[in-house]
């Protein structure tokens, strides 16, 4: 691999925190571990809970449909935002944050509004907003916490909620554990029917 002047600065900086991390007693150390994990995993911003307004949902869910890579059933990551914007304190707050850094970046592009952006394009954009990487999150976590707690409170949770449940039905699996399968199956045509079908709750 080619040495580059900023990966030779990189590399001295890490020898140098060795250096210095070796030179700190045990209650020193264990301060900049502390410091560290706050870097890496920030507490939610203050804000009191409260309803989210449409159109920041809407950034949320433009963003949840990017991150799962095409359409899909965006109801359950609806539901999850407003149910975390009205109940728990900090995310109402995290989710406008969002969502105006997510306008700023879509009018870089020329675009009306990040909702309007291809999945591609706006893939891109999530991508450059919470770099993959030890090393790139540690960076942002330092220089701009807010991109963290993105990752952390939008990106993984969305992820989360679609291998809990998502993925268990792309892969024809059925409901995910835990959910009877009665308990929503009336919100989906009878199998081998399609879209066209008549549902059990409207036949006469």
């Amino acid at each position: 691999m080619e040495i580059t002047r900023r990966n030779a600065l990189i590399g001295a900086a890490a020898g140098v925190g060795l250096v210095g991390l070796a030179g700190l007693g045990l209650h020193e150390r264990r301060a900049l571990v502390g410091r560290l994990r706050t870097v890496a995993t920030p507490a939610l911003p203050a804000g009191a809970p409260g309803a989210l307004p449409e159109a920041d949902l809407a950034l949320l869910l433009a963003t949840a449909d990017a991150l799962l890579g095409g359409p899909r059933d965006l109801a359950p990551y609806r539901r999850m935002f407003e149910a975390r914007s009205r109940s728990l304190p900090g995310y109402r707050e995290l989710y406008r944050r969002l969502g105006r850094a997510l306008e700023r970046r879509a009018a870089r592009e020329g675009a009306t509004s990040f909702v309007t952006l291809p999945v591609q394009r706006r893939q891109e954009i999530l991508s450059d907003l919470c770099p993959p990487g030890r090393l790139a999150r540690l960076r942002t976590g330092l220089t701009d916490p807010d991109r963290t707690r993105f990752r952390l409170y939008v990106v993984r949770e969305v992820l989360d909620l679609y291998a809990a449940t998502g993925a268990w039905r792309t892969l024809e699996f059925g409901p995910p554990p835990g959910l009877p399968r009665g308990l929503d199956a009336y919100t989906r045509p009878p199998a081998g029917r399609g879209s066209g079908g008549s549902s059990p709750l409207t036949t006469p």
